[in-house]
């Protein structure tokens, strides 16, 4: 379980930047950004594969409570 965090910027849960993580069977939960992406940020070519995870409650003051992609390419499955 990822909850109750803060970023300064973006990503309050996960901030991924140029890699290609496998992110499996999670609760990411009530974060925060106070830019982009609360639950989860990728940037730099990053290419998450995202499998069986509850994304809910989060909040970023620009955009992307959930999840929010800047040249990323995320893979999200249920």
């Amino acid at each position: 379980m990822i909850s109750g965090n803060t970023a300064v910027a973006s990503g309050g849960g996960i901030y991924i930047a140029g890699s290609s993580p496998l992110i499996v069977d999670c609760l990411i939960e009530s974060n925060g950004g106070v830019s982009w992406g609360g639950g989860i940020y990728t940037r730099n070519e990053a290419t998450p594969h995202i499998l069986r995870c509850t994304i809910q409650d989060n909040e970023a003051a620009s955009t992307g409570g959930g999840i929010n992609g800047s040249n990323s390419d995320a893979i999200v499955e249920d």
